[in-house]
């Protein structure tokens, strides 16, 4: 991403270098001089096509940028939930399994014959 904002940059600064140039060899050569305003359309126009190519060719990027993020993620997310359950494997693994002693249930209710 950063060598396409340089080639923008570098062709921005060179497209204002172009522009001058273009008006200072308007005396030089009649046939510029003859049709400036046309070869100055077709060179806005040129201009215009190169920023909007540039212009979608970073929002691809940026585009691709973000879904590598959102793959990232997911991906990071993925190990720790298969981390999360290999260690409740190996958890469950390591318990004993005999059943627990269990508590002697009372009844609720008390009579008046309990000694």
């Amino acid at each position: 991403m950063a060598r396409t904002v340089t080639v923008g940059v570098i062709a921005a600064s060179l497209a204002l270098f172009g522009e001058n140039s273009l008006a200072l060899a308007r005396p030089l050569f009649p046939m510029i001089d003859q049709i400036y305003g046309s070869w100055q359309g077709w060179y806005i126009g040129a201009l215009l096509i190169f920023g909007v190519v540039w212009a979608i060719a970073l929002v691809r990027q940026l585009n691709g940028l973000q879904y590598l993020l959102t793959r990232l993620k997911a991906e990071r997310r993925l190990e720790q939930q298969r981390a999360l359950r290999e260690s409740r494997a190996r958890a469950a693994r390591l318990e004993p399994k005999e059943p627990a002693h269990r508590p002697v249930v009372r009844a609720t209710r008390s009579n008046k014959f309990d000694y």
